[in-house]
């Protein structure tokens, strides 16, 4: 990395509405120049790819100048949870992890500026997080469908589903083929009627207190029981205690 070089963030999820698996949260940072090569080999939002480009990219995305932080929510804290708040939570906890990159260590004349796909109602939060972190002149930007505007959400995005759709592989051949975890796939409702049908207990990675388990499975739906009001502040602590949340981060840097 050389003086003068923008350094960019970008930070995306993937499997916020099955019910079925973890959500994964990613977070890439890189020298934009880098994110700007991928684009020229055909990186852009995950959703617009094939799956087989997806595996490409996602391997070339780990073979470039750049680190990454990969966070998975669980089922379990899911249920338990109002989403957007796990999500923003879950953010600031990745942000904080990619500031002891050595990318993050800017030399003089380096600008960063932060990408994050929006999390309605916390644009604000995600920004005062940010300044916590990386001081106030920070840039950042939260939009809708960030992951099809900015490279560096598009790479994030692409590291997010194919973590993501990994898993659910796994989990599909584990359990007899259970489709793509989503409430309007057929495959994924014939699995789960299934085995409630012959399973005695509700497996732990699907997500109890969604509407189709009520539908489908009435007997291992749970009534998700999220506090209104004012949110306390947090400190960065609070965002750096994940275990006691039922989920995980997994990071690979360079040094």
């Amino acid at each position: 990395m050389s003086a003068g070089d923008t350094i960019e963030i970008g930070v995306d999820e993937a499997g916020r509405g099955p019910f079925v698996g973890d959500m994964v949260i990613v977070g890439v940072i890189g020298p934009s120049r880098v994110f700007e090569s991928l684009v020229s080999i055909g990186l852009k939002d995950s959703k617009a790819l094939e799956p087989v480009a997806r595996r490409e990219l996602f391997w070339e995305i780990l073979s470039s100048n750049v680190d990454i932080v990969a966070w998975l929510v669980s089922p379990f804290t899911i249920d338990r949870g109002n989403m957007n708040e796990l999500e923003y939570i879950r953010i600031c906890r990745i942000l904080k992890l990619l500031s002891y990159s050595r990318l993050a260590r800017s030399k003089p004349g380096n600008s960063l500026r932060i990408y994050v796909d929006e999390v309605k109602g916390y644009g604000e939060s995600v920004r005062e997080c940010a300044m916590r972190i990386y001081g106030e002149h920070v840039e950042v930007v939260m939009e809708p469908e960030a992951d099809a505007r900015y490279p560096a959400v598009s790479a994030a995005s692409v590291i997010a589903k194919v973590i993501r759709d990994r898993n659910i592989d796994v989990l599909g051949k584990i359990t007899g083929g259970l489709g793509s975890g989503y409430p309007s796939d057929p495959a994924s409702r014939a699995w789960l009627a299934t085995i409630y049908g012959r399973w005695d207990k509700p497996p732990v990675f699907i997500r109890r207190s969604w509407g189709i388990v009520r539908d489908i499975a009435p007997g291992w739906h749970i009534v998700k029981h999220v506090k209104h009001g004012r949110r306390r502040s947090r400190s960065l602590l609070d965002f750096m205690e994940g275990s006691r949340h039922g989920d995980e981060s997994t990071g690979r840097g360079q040094g």
